[in-house]
């Protein structure tokens, strides 16, 4: 199902992250900024998941840096062309169920996930006067091609004999559902935030994790 299909009112203005919509207002085409990462040398030999070894540290530099910084700077550019129109409108920002979910080993991933969550309630605060609704998804899951590219996943394909069942043993594995959500599944909650059946939604972040995060 596309977010026309779940009946939008309007139809939403999409980036890599997120999508906005504005009354009246025709696609304005949003580009994520690539900020070049400072070369560092590769530790050597296997990286501890823990918090205080420096390797963590850097790989929070980063995530904070890839993440966070350029949402906000998107976000803030969105809300002020979403101002500019006077009717007021709505964002919805694509997170991760990480950003609520503590597991070991994904301190920066968690955090990075974490800190554009909490930039959805802010910016939700702050365009609340002006009629601006911000909210957020956090999935869990999800069953894209993506995939194919982990080599665990490649291994698991082979095992299982095909990718329905490799999906459906990681799902068994880790959600009480047993199931991982379809990008149609998510499109339908982005399209569900963007349309008028969610007037009164704002600064909500939705989980879609088949149970994950319970």
């Amino acid at each position: 199902m596309t977010p026309e299909q779940a009946g939008a009112s309007h139809l939403p203005l999409t980036s890599p992250l997120g999508a906005v919509v504005a009354p009246g207002v025709g696609p304005v085409e949003l580009s994520r900024r690539r900020w070049p990462a400072r070369r560092r040398p590769r530790p050597t030999g296997p990286e501890p998941h823990q918090l205080c070894t420096c390797a963590c540290a850097r790989r929070l530099r980063r995530a904070t840096g890839e993440e966070v910084r350029p949402w906000w700077r998107e976000s803030r550019s969105s809300l002020r062309l979403l101002r500019k129109t006077g009717r007021g409108g709505t964002a919805v920002v694509v997170s991760s169920v990480a950003a609520v979910k503590a597991e070991p080993g994904i301190g920066a991933y968690g955090a990075s996930k974490a800190g554009a969550a909490q930039l959805v309630r802010v910016a939700a605060k702050e365009g609340a006067r002006d009629k601006i609704r911000v909210n957020g998804v956090l999935p869990g899951g999800v069953e894209t091609p993506i995939w194919a590219q982990a080599p665990f996943f490649q291994a698991l394909v082979t095992t299982a004999g095909s990718e329905r069942a490799a999906f459906d043993q990681m799902a068994a594995m880790s959600t009480p559902l047993g199931r991982y959500a379809s990008a149609d599944e998510i499109a339908g909650l982005i399209a569900f935030l963007l349309s008028d059946a969610s007037a009164t939604m704002t600064g909500a972040l939705l989980v879609s994790d088949g149970g994950y995060s319970l």
